[in-house]
């Protein structure tokens, strides 16, 4: 319980990371309004390849979460 813990707080301090990265992109790309030089796109290229592996955080935590509900209703049932 105690890793699951662990690695759910990691995730989740990933994700709020992630979060700030992926709101300065957006700002960029909004300000940007369709016209970027090659080096800006290169960049935004760059700090974007850095999002890839949010997917897979966010299925693990998303796994972890259902693990810790199905042990809650388990823990919490009459049966125990």
């Amino acid at each position: 319980m105690e890793v699951l813990e662990l690695r759910t707080y990691r995730d989740l301090q990933y994700v709020r990371s992630m979060e700030t990265l992926m709101r300065s992109l957006d700002a960029r790309l909004r300000a940007a309004d369709g016209s970027l030089s090659a080096k800006s796109f290169q960049e935004l290229k760059d700090r974007m390849s850095e999002l890839l592996p949010l997917s897979s955080v966010l299925e693990q935590y998303k796994a972890d979460t259902r693990t810790i509900v199905l042990w809650d209703t388990h823990v919490g049932s009459p049966d125990c």
